[in-house]
């Protein structure tokens, strides 16, 4: 058995293409464009940023990328007949456009914005859980009759579920583990209690 798993002290250094969870779920797209378009079009906005840093930009601030097809099919490791067939899905919804350059030069990809099907939070609109408490003798009364004899409790906060359409998952901060230097200074107040001892 391979015995190269993660641990639960680790941290993944992976770098990753990140795939917009709309394009799964909103059914303009879940059943338009087949997985070999969605891979395409999280690898075209991965490169977007990299056309963004160097500046590649129109007139009125549109970002633009410069890719040659032959070249997509062979950092996705697909023939070319799944990057035309990925191509065309992708403008067929609206989600990329290209202008012609000629000449022998790649076309100018224009990447489209995702509709979104359902409301989604605006940027500086704050949702708040509900934060007042009751008290578990009110809940108890308005139960019907279940059996639940009296019993102490600590007073529970009424939660909503966790709404994963408007959950904002991508800012999550994640802090990387240093477990060697903890490691290190648990031994080394080990050898000291040792030692004093």
């Amino acid at each position: 058995m391979n015995k190269n798993f993660y641990k639960i002290d680790e941290v993944s250094q992976h770098k990753y293409y990140q795939v917009p969870k709309e394009l799964y779920t909103n059914s303009k797209y879940k059943t338009t464009i087949n997985n070999d378009a969605k891979v395409l079009y999280a690898f075209l906005l991965d490169r977007m940023e990299l056309s963004r840093i160097n500046q590649w930009v129109d007139d009125d601030g549109t970002i633009f990328l410069m890719f040659k097809r032959e070249d997509l099919a062979d950092l996705l490791g697909v023939c070319m007949g799944t990057i035309c067939k990925a191509f065309k899905q992708l403008k067929s919804v609206g989600l990329i456009a290209e202008k012609r350059q000629g000449l022998c030069k790649p076309n100018i990809i224009y990447i489209g914005k995702i509709e979104y099907e359902n409301n989604i939070p605006q940027q500086n609109e704050v949702f708040l859980m509900p934060s007042e408490c009751e008290n578990i003798d009110d809940k108890i009364d308005n139960l019907s009759d279940s059996g639940v004899s009296n019993f102490n409790t600590l007073d529970i906060q009424k939660i909503t579920p966790n709404n994963t359409e408007m959950s904002i998952t991508d800012n999550i901060k994640t802090e990387i583990i240093d477990t060697e230097s903890k490691k290190t200074n648990a031994e080394e107040k080990n050898i000291k209690l040792l030692d004093s001892s």
